[in-house]
């Protein structure tokens, strides 16, 4: 069977977002063996059937139904199936600094391997909002950005958990602060949404995370506006009243203490 793609955007003369997914695929196919090499894109894939290798480097990383792995833009990675096996992924290219950016907040620039990740549902829905393109190119381009964060952030929060050993309650926090971010969110919306008192939400973040929600909500908000001013086409000011901050003084200063440099130096950056 060959591999099927969509590619959403052939003619793109629309403004690049931070993450800018630029093709969609799957591919189904036996003796399967493909290196990447020094390629800019981040690319993720989900194994759907067969078993095979991925390396990178000297390291080895052994591939099943339900791994997801990442081949971060520039590194030099072999991927190919057992002998004689019938091997199937759904997968995606993204271009430009924002997906690495985002990898990085969430914890996942250095992470290759993801295994019994169970994610082929986002990946599908990727491949159908690429394939069917219902709706401007912009919609379609949103939508296929929304997904990747939403991947991310379930990749992120199954490896937080195997890496810390981290309560549910403690994750059920972390995940509604990650998903909300860009919401005007309290303290009260955050333990009812956890089913706790804001006194037990206080405590049991802080315990796990080593601050209290709001500290965390900030410095997720920070990194968001990193990633919002790398697209370069997104004035300060917006991203000031998007991430809630009374104005865009307030933002600027705060910015400026927690990343050591004001939003419009950060934006100038090579």
């Amino acid at each position: 069977m060959s591999p099927r793609f969509a590619f959403p955007f052939p003619d793109d003369r629309f403004a690049v977002p931070p993450v800018h997914v630029v093709c969609v695929g799957t591919n189904d196919s036996f003796n399967y063996d493909y290196t990447r090499a020094n390629v800019p894109g981040t690319a993720l894939e989900c194994v759907t059937g067969g078993e095979g290798r991925l390396t990178i480097g000297e390291t080895e990383y052994r591939l099943r139904p339900g791994d997801v792995f990442i081949l971060h833009g520039g590194a030099v990675t072999r991927t190919r199936a057992d002998p004689g096996v019938r091997w199937r992924t759904d997968w995606f290219i993204t271009t430009g600094r924002g997906p690495e950016n985002v990898l990085a907040m969430y914890g996942l620039e250095q992470t290759c391997h993801i295994p019994a990740a169970g994610q082929e549902r986002l990946f599908r829905r990727m491949f159908r909002v690429a394939e069917r393109r219902q709706g401007s190119p912009r919609a379609v381009r949103n939508r296929l950005a929304a997904l990747f964060y939403e991947l991310v952030l379930e990749l992120s929060s199954l490896e937080d958990r195997r890496r810390r050993g981290v309560s549910r309650e403690a994750m059920r926090i972390k995940n509604y602060i990650d998903a909300h971010a860009e919401e005007p969110i309290r303290l009260d919306d955050i333990a009812r949404a956890a089913g706790k008192s804001t006194v037990q939400t206080n405590r049991i973040f802080k315990r796990e995370f080593g601050m209290p929600p709001y500290e965390y909500l900030l410095q997720h908000r920070m990194e968001i506006a990193k990633i919002l001013l790398a697209a370069r086409d997104i004035p300060v000011h917006t991203i000031a009243y998007r991430l809630h901050f009374s104005d865009p003084y307030h933002f600027s200063k705060t910015f400026k203490k927690r990343v050591g440099v004001p939003p419009s130096a950060y934006r100038v950056r090579p």
